[in-house]
C-alpha cells in the first residue's frame, strides 16, 4: 500500500514477508552485481 501526501508517494506499508522477500532480492542482486564486476575486470 502507499501512502501519498500532496499527490506524492510519501509511505509504503506491506507486509513482514514481503519486506523480508525484499531484503532477500536485493542481497542477491548485490552479490549478483559484485560477481559481475569481478568477471568484467577478470576479462581484461
Amino acid at each position: 500500500m502507499v501512502i501519498t501526501r500532496n499527490g506524492e508517494a510519501a509511505m509504503v506499508i506491506q507486509s513482514v514477508a514481503d519486506y523480508e522477500q525484499t531484503l532477500e532480492t536485493l542481497a542477491l542482486l548485490k552479490i549478483l552485481g559484485k560477481a559481475s564486476k569481478r568477471l568484467a575486470m577478470a576479462k581484461r
